[in-house]
């Protein structure tokens, strides 16, 4: 017994080529790239948005401390305001009684900040260790911004 093929009947198909099978994969490849591209391009438009809304946020927080750090600065130089004149209307004993007992670093910054005269006048009523100290901070100090200019 023989099997022979028979002819297609005129509902079925046709066999496809090897032409057509090629176009109908570079049809669906096409297409697979073109929403595979589309996929990447809404992808990196959520990622777009995500990146701005934290650069946003970044900037108000950045915007925050600056306000924060002004605020700061200007509460520093109305204390720093604030202490030389009150140091500069004591008399110099009592001035040189308080500078004893405070930070090297302070006392030598606030006797920088007064004048010459009210100075000279607190550092001579202080203990001579004390006061020598102190003119050697603001010794160290002044050489050390006196490197740093150009």
């Amino acid at each position: 017994m023989s099997i022979v093929a028979a002819p297609a009947s005129a509902g079925e198909a046709a066999a496809p080529s090897a032409r057509d099978i090629q176009q109908y994969c570079a049809n669906v490849a096409a297409s697979a790239e073109a929403l595979q591209i589309e996929r990447r391009r809404r992808q990196l438009a959520e990622l777009e948005s995500e990146i701005a809304a934290r650069l946003a946020s970044l900037e108000a927080r950045r915007q925050e401390l600056r306000s924060l750090l002004d605020r700061i600065d200007a509460f520093e130089r109305k204390t720093s305001d604030a202490l030389v004149g009150l140091y500069s209307r004591m008399k110099p004993e009592a001035a040189a009684a308080q500078l004893t007992q405070i930070d090297d670093d302070v006392a030598a910054a606030l006797i920088l900040q007064l004048k010459a005269k009210i100075s000279s006048a607190i550092l001579g009523e202080m203990e001579a260790s004390r006061g020598a100290a102190l003119a050697k901070r603001i010794a160290d100090l002044r050489g050390g911004a006196d490197e740093k200019k150009p």
